[in-house]
């Protein structure tokens, strides 16, 4: 069997008591039918700062059962991110408040981390799969698709396009990912900007040369306050159902 990476990024333990249940049914079992898996996790360690009002436990990285573990302090990074404010290149879309702007940025730096790891260990790995870690996963990742074997190709969502590629999900081989994630070294080529996030992907995208194709994989973002985030597709009336039961179980984890 070949071997594929699992990797998580960001702030790790925000959510993930309540996302890796789904992760483990919709993603890793799946995966586990045709792939040896190692984890990699890339942590932003938010150390006594609150996360949606919400002191973190950082016991809960534990949760993962990884291969590979690396972290950086979140306020460490952020005197890095200073910088580029002080080069005034800070900007996005004008709806986006200056919270939204540095934790995109934190989250671009987050998957630059994966980034670096999968080019350093490219040789020991057909493809990865990258999953932020406070996404809750609704339904099974189709694995008769051939997700590792063109160079040229990244499968994402469709959840939540916007003005661009919704982010945060992507399966491929390394060097398709590598590209795209490690997008923060180049940042000064995508911002400032009068456009999203997503909008930054497609342009990494683009960029090297990279083919976006859609996969039926739907999600929902789980805040550490148990708040379930509705985004694009999934604000669509046809799946209040569905939120409501995710909402009961998460409600139910201590």
């Amino acid at each position: 069997m070949d071997k594929i990476c699992l990797c998580f990024f960001g702030v790790i333990p925000r959510s993930i008591k309540y996302t890796i249940e789904s992760i483990e049914h919709n993603i890793i079992k799946q995966l586990k039918q045709k792939y040896i898996i190692d984890i990699f996790v890339f942590n932003l360690n938010v150390e006594n700062t609150r996360v949606d009002g919400t002191i973190l436990n950082q016991k809960d990285i534990n949760l993962i059962n990884y291969t590979f573990y690396e972290e950086e302090k979140q306020s460490d990074l952020d005197i890095e991110i200073k910088k580029l404010y002080d080069m005034g290149i800070c900007k996005m879309r004008n709806d986006y408040s200056n919270r939204q702007i540095l934790n995109s940025i934190r989250q671009m730096y987050s998957e630059y981390k994966v980034g670096c790891f999968l080019e350093k260990n490219k040789d020991n790995y057909k493809g990865a799969v990258i999953c932020g870690p406070d996404y809750y996963i609704v339904n099974n990742l189709d694995i008769n698709t051939d997700y590792f074997s063109y160079d040229n190709t990244i499968y994402t969502t469709r959840v939540n396009d916007a003005q661009g590629i919704t982010n945060g999900f992507y399966i491929g081989t390394i060097n398709s990912l590598v590209p795209v994630l490690k997008r923060y070294k180049n940042i000064t080529e995508y911002l400032p900007t009068d456009k999203d996030y997503e909008n930054i992907l497609k342009r990494a995208f683009d960029k090297n040369n990279i083919i976006c194709k859609k996969i039926d994989l739907l999600f929902v973002k789980i805040r550490s306050s148990k708040r379930i985030a509705r985004q694009g597709l999934m604000c669509d009336k046809k799946f209040d159902n569905l939120i409501n039961c995710i909402f009961r179980h998460i409600i139910s984890i201590q």
